[in-house]
């Protein structure tokens, strides 16, 4: 992917240990993830800088994880220690 350091893969844990990403300008507008605008979904191994928004061209896996995070919030364990 483009800003991504390949010159060091002799293996996947070496590889992501020295990854290293450079993003360029971001395009004009930026996306924009709100409760207004709705979640934002990315292909970080395609888009690792983040700037293109695959919620709207993948609903399903949007959904499924909005899915997976409402789970997991069923299990958490409240804080102890509120300000």
């Amino acid at each position: 992917p483009p800003g991504f350091d390949t010159s060091n893969q002799t293996s996947r844990a070496a590889t992501l240990k020295n990854a290293v990403v450079t993003c360029t300008k971001p395009p004009s507008p930026a996306v924009s993830c709100t409760k207004e605008a709705g979640p934002c979904l990315f292909d970080v191994e395609n888009d690792p800088c983040e700037y293109v928004n695959q919620a709207k061209n993948n609903p399903n896996v949007l959904n499924q994880m909005l899915q997976w995070l409402e789970e997991f919030k069923q299990t958490m364990v409240p804080p102890r220690n509120r300000p």
